[in-house]
């Protein structure tokens, strides 16, 4: 088993075990968290068609995830919190370049 500080420091600039050993980057992850809340709250006062709104529904979501995962792996630093940290990003990139091809590019 890897103990919490080998897992994380091939990523961050971790020096310690301990939960605040990032501050900067577990208190930076509030931005994602307003972020999300700015999103849905423009989302929800605007005309959205019913086909795109389960989609900005996701991505607005996965930005929340992304914040809260985030926070989870630069405080705890376990190797399950890696993926609480990189599944939401993945699934951001993922889904929105699905969506760019399919809405702006045009491609089936």
């Amino acid at each position: 088993m890897t103990t919490p500080l080998v897992a994380a420091t091939h990523y961050c600039e971790r020096i310690t075990d301990s939960f605040w050993a990032e501050p900067l980057n577990a208190i930076t992850n509030v931005a994602f968290l307003v972020a999300a809340g700015l999103l849905f709250r423009h989302y929800a006062t605007s005309r959205t068609s019913p086909q795109h709104a389960l989609s900005l529904l996701t991505l607005i979501a996965l930005v929340a995830l992304i914040g809260v995962g985030s926070f989870l792996w630069h405080t705890w630093a376990t190797a399950w919190m890696e993926w609480a940290d990189v599944l939401p990003i993945l699934g951001f990139i993922s889904l929105y370049l699905w969506l760019f091809l399919r809405r702006v590019v045009g491609l089936k």
